[in-house]
């Protein structure tokens, strides 16, 4: 059957719409509820408001305090937007203490990972700015997170701050489960703890070179990416769905796109057809975001004749499509391009026939881009990766413990590169991260964990290594540790089995048999003891001894024997 009628764009008393919502498993078996509820009164469709590039905090906006904790840790912001746009740039607050790379990360609210860029040329403190490859694509009034990985603590923090709402418009930062955290800059900061703000922000733009899921916006639209469905079709059912359009003047279409609703999902199939159902051009949509607006590259412009109607469309091959009926009972125009009033949206029930039924007038939100000049040629192929930091030092790390800092690799080019390879040297360093092959598309990115843990003392250098299909491959990012031995001796012993015993004594000398020297000033609880005050290479001999509660103490054990490694 057609696609089914949907409540129109008349006003209602009260409307709620529901704009997001996440539901996860978090930190110490907390739950977050992510969930934007908008109450409007009339239309539907809010006239949009203008805004170039917005942020939450201007610069002279400062933490209250600097946390003195020297953890690392993900931290991180829920917000959304008053309209859809792209978020161009995040941004932290840098205290004095909070050293270290730094890595900015953009969530969308289902968890998953939209962009990653490294800080660099930092100031010593102040507010820190990096700009993503690419600008990211957000859709109005949908709770997004932006974060970044903080090695080194020290990072800017005010208690309390959302218990209510922050609002700078058209940015707002809600209330509900906000200023967030992890302990790892490849998982989704959800953690929270009393309403912290930890002074991460974003640059928010209303255009931006790039546009959602495929492909940048250079030329003209009916609509623009700010312009959105009033309603998400619930049908489940495949459709070919599409417009009919002309424009004032000869050119060439170069794109096909179309609104993306949350449950849009499966492989979608662009098409432009002429006024006799002929098909003229086709092209599969790559690199889809999870709502908003869509759009597909056409193999080569096609040229159109000026005040001749043709038809683009695409495959939904899942249903919840884009709907608002009634949409078509008037001509829709923005020149150069119009949407006539006869018989338009239009679908069909396969992407092999050209859409020409239609139901109830209904726009089912499908766009073109169309360019009334020559169309340039297509850039070559650029197939380029990017690590970040190059350089890893682990510092000081003792030997049997472990230390682990993170390597994003982003693809920097305009075409897929496939990493086949991710290798390391040195003694002590290990990797893990995705699955070998890997196929990074242009703008996306990989992250790996890099972990040295030393067995032996001493400095220690190696190379990690991605090999790929790339022109600058194999990346290499050098790697630097210290392996430092443990000066300390641990002693256990088994408890004595006489009545009343109150505590331990424990004795050392640097002679097997004796003379011992007392080391514990109090009675040692229970049955294991430290010894911190020894030196590398040296031997040390430890017996202890039993008190009981009349002060009265006890032979000595036998004796133990330690050596102290050397560096």
């Amino acid at each position: 059957m057609a696609p089914t009628d949907q409540a129109g764009r008349a006003a209602y008393a009260a409307h709620i719409v529901v704009s997001s919502f996440r539901l996860r498993n978090q930190h110490k078996k907390t739950r977050s509820l992510r969930i934007l509820v908008l109450l409007s009164l009339g239309s539907l469709v809010a006239p949009a408001t203008a805004w170039c590039s917005s942020t939450l905090w201007g610069n002279a906006t400062v933490p209250a305090s600097i946390s003195t904790d020297p953890n690392a840790y993900e931290l991180g912001v829920n917000f959304y937007a008053d309209q859809s746009g792209f978020i161009t740039a995040i941004r932290f607050y840098k205290g004095a203490g909070n050293t270290g790379t730094h890595i900015g990360h953009l969530w969308d609210n289902h968890g998953n990972l939209l962009s990653t860029a490294t800080f660099t040329n930092e100031t010593a403190s102040g507010w820190q700015q990096v700009t993503l490859p690419t600008p990211v694509p957000i859709t109005a009034n949908t709770i997004y997170t932006a974060s970044y990985w903080d090695p080194n603590g020290h990072y800017g923090l005010d208690s309390s701050y959302f218990n209510n709402q922050y609002d700078n418009a058209p940015l707002h930062a809600p209330a509900i489960q906000n200023g967030v955290y992890s302990f790892s800059p490849t998982t989704d900061p959800s953690g929270t703890n009393l309403s912290s703000n930890y002074w991460v922000d974003v640059v928010f733009s209303t255009t931006a070179n790039g546009g959602g899921g495929g492909g940048s916006v250079s030329g003209s639209t009916l609509w623009g990416n700010a312009t959105v469905p009033a309603s998400i079709s619930t049908d489940p059912n495949a459709y070919e769905l599409g417009v009919n359009f002309y424009a004032d003047q000869s050119g060439f279409i170069t794109a096909i796109r179309f609104y993306k609703g949350a449950g849009n999902t499966g492989t979608h199939i662009g098409h432009l057809w002429d006024n006799h159902g002929n098909l003229l051009s086709t092209a599969t949509f790559t690199n889809e975001t999870a709502s908003g607006w869509q759009q597909v590259t056409l193999p080569t412009p096609v040229p159109i004749t000026a005040n001749t109607i043709y038809t683009a469309s695409y495959w939904d091959p899942n249903g919840h499509y884009g709907l608002d009926s009634s949409y078509f009972n008037n001509q829709y125009d923005n020149a150069p391009l119009h949407a006539p009033a006869i018989q338009n949206g239009v679908y069909s029930f396969s992407p092999t026939t050209d859409p020409s039924g239609t139901n109830l007038s209904s726009n089912y939100w499908v766009d073109v881009v169309f360019s009334s000049g020559t169309p340039s040629s297509p850039p070559p192929a650029t197939l380029t990766l990017s690590l970040a930091p190059t350089t890893l030092s682990f510092g000081v790390v003792t030997v049997g413990s472990s230390s682990s800092l993170p390597v994003v690799i982003t693809n920097t080019g305009n075409a897929s590169v496939t990493v086949s390879q991710a290798n390391i040297t040195g003694s002590g360093f290990s990797i893990t991260g995705p699955a070998m092959p890997l196929s990074l598309g242009s703008a996306q990115n990989a992250s790996f964990n890099v972990t040295f843990t030393p067995t032996l003392g001493g400095n220690v250098t190696g190379n990690l290594s991605i090999v790929s299909n790339a022109t600058n491959s194999p990346g290499v990012t050098s790697l630097s540790a210290t392996g430092a031995n443990q000066h300390s001796v641990s002693l256990t012993w088994a408890a004595s089995s006489s009545p009343g015993i109150m505590g331990y004594n424990v004795y050392c000398g640097t002679v097997s048999g004796g003379p011992y020297t007392k080391l514990n000033a109090s009675l040692v609880a229970g049955t294991t003891y430290t010894d911190g005050a020894v030196q590398a290479g040296q031997t040390y001999y430890y017996v202890t001894t039993a008190v009981d509660s009349q002060g009265v103490e006890s032979a000595d054990s036998n004796q133990a024997v330690a050596v102290v490694p050397s560096p």
